[in-house]
């Protein structure tokens, strides 16, 4: 989690100083660029919590009580 908003934080500051000096279609890649890798990590990460809930011990007991 930490790295998601390291890469957030580096990647706002980038776009906010690409606007700042003008280059506004750098910026624009740069932010784009930013949003599509920290979806992907957020998408896997809220995979890995998925998966680990759902192969724990709790919720196979469940699925044999009510499944």
């Amino acid at each position: 989690m930490i790295e998601i908003i390291k890469t957030g934080t580096v990647s706002y500051i980038c776009y906010k100083s690409l606007t700042c000096f003008g280059k506004k279609d750098y910026a624009d890649v740069i932010a784009f660029i930013s949003v599509l890798y920290i979806g992907a990590m957020f998408c896997l990460k809220i995979g890995f919590w998925y998966n680990t809930f759902m192969n724990s011990a709790f919720m196979q007991l469940m699925f044999k009580m009510f499944g």
